[in-house]
């Protein structure tokens, strides 16, 4: 598996956790973490899926500025349309971004 595709598939293991965790303490923030966990993935997974099919890089600079910038839409767009829960949102997104640290395999 690529790096990227690590990436994502750590984030996934780690928004799973987050929302069986928070939903345990209550669901309002189970629900705030599934929201934080969607904001996060579908937008590196989108991005994990373009590094795997271009080596242009001024493409992959492109697709990586808009990367963040979907990340960051779809966070405000939860925190204007919906009654998030602070702790379960923002603690789920922080720990999925730290799976951008995972060491790369050495070759």
């Amino acid at each position: 598996m690529s790096h990227p595709g690590r990436i994502v598939a750590l984030q996934a293991v780690i928004g799973l956790v987050c929302i069986g965790a928070f939903s345990a303490f209550h669901l309002d923030q189970g629900r705030s973490a599934l929201l934080a966990a969607l904001s996060a993935l579908l937008p590196t997974a989108y991005y994990a899926w373009v590094v795997g099919r271009t080596l242009n890089a001024p493409r992959l600079v492109f697709h990586g500025v808009l990367r963040s910038v979907l990340t960051m839409s779809a966070l405000a767009l939860c925190i204007v349309l919906t009654e998030i829960e602070p702790l379960g949102f923002f603690s789920t997104f922080a720990l999925m971004q730290l799976s951008f640290f995972a060491p790369r395999k050495a070759k």
